[in-house]
């Protein structure tokens, strides 16, 4: 493993907890407008943070670049969109599960795809990501199939083929200009939907403003452009691996500040999850350390 990549990984798991962190923050604010209103305020101020430090940049994108970043926004907007319709009609804990399940679709997606196909220490933390994803968040709880399940699947798919679409981003153009487009494009998708499903409103509760521009320029501005930048030099298996955690700081930030309770399942899946992480950053170097033992 390399420096920079090595620098990609932290950065990303840096983004993970910044996702995790913020879910109590934005429960609160979607508690008061609709979900895709305070979505399409927060990538708006996203957009116009880009904007504003990348406009000259987004001129200088070829035809490529531009159509993957859009994709990657439209696939994220997707992914909102399908998640919400799925939470009206099954339970947060299957959703959490459901929504981990990237972790799966993103290396399969890699070896139809690319024929990328996972090394023995990403296997192994795919599977103990996994485990941990069903005792953290209840995972389906041995219930059927609920037609919510199958929209938030949806979902995944989407979050899936944005992580996978900003694998394929050129490398040698500014990521500036690319996440730029990206915020955009998912601000345009976030704005349909609001507009076909929700009353928009302009929020007037300092506590939604607090946390639309913070997520919008923090999480969101910030995050995709982290993600672009380090998605060029760590592969797309190994950002799904790490997004996994993102449940994981949800919960730890949950009991620090709103006193949820964890139960020794979800302490247990939390540290199952961390240890797919670790064995998947890990265990190539290890490997590599053991082949060299070996030959001396």
């Amino acid at each position: 493993m390399t420096r920079r990549q090595t620098l990609a990984d932290l950065a990303l798991l840096a983004l993970a907890a910044g996702w995790g962190s913020t879910f109590v923050m934005v429960k609160d604010a979607v508690a008061l407008i609709p979900v895709f209103t305070f979505l399409s305020l927060r990538f708006g101020v996203a957009s116009i943070a880009l904007i504003g430090t990348a406009g000259s940049r987004m001129r200088q994108l070829d035809r490529r670049a531009v159509i993957l970043s859009a994709v990657a926004g439209l696939l994220f907007a997707a992914g909102y969109g399908f998640q919400t319709i799925g939470l009206r009609t099954t339970g947060p804990g299957r959703v959490g599960f459901l929504a981990g399940l990237a972790v799966v679709i993103v290396p399969i997606g890699a070896a139809i795809i690319w024929r990328h196909r996972p090394n023995r220490s990403s296997i192994i933390g795919i599977v103990s990501a996994v485990m941990g994803l069903a005792l953290l968040t209840g995972g389906l709880n041995g219930e059927p199939i609920l037609s919510g399940d199958l929209w938030v699947l949806l979902g995944t798919l989407g979050f899936a083929g944005q992580v996978l679409v900003i694998s394929r981003l050129p490398r040698s153009v500014d990521p500036r200009g690319m996440a730029a487009v990206q915020v955009i494009s998912t601000l345009i998708g976030c704005g349909l939907i609001a507009l076909v499903i929700e009353r928009p409103i302009w929020p007037s509760d300092l506590r939604v403003w607090a946390a639309v521009l913070f997520t919008g320029l923090v999480v969101s501005g910030l995050g995709v452009l982290v993600q672009t930048w380090a998605q060029a030099f760590t592969p797309a298996t190994h950002a799904a691996l790490i997004f996994a955690t993102e449940p994981v700081f949800a919960a730890v930030v949950g009991f620090l500040i709103i006193g949820e309770r964890l139960t020794l399942d979800q302490i247990i899946g939390g540290g199952l999850i961390l240890f797919g992480m670790l064995v998947n950053e890990l265990g190539p170097l290890w490997h590599r350390r053991k082949s060299v033992a070996l030959s001396l």
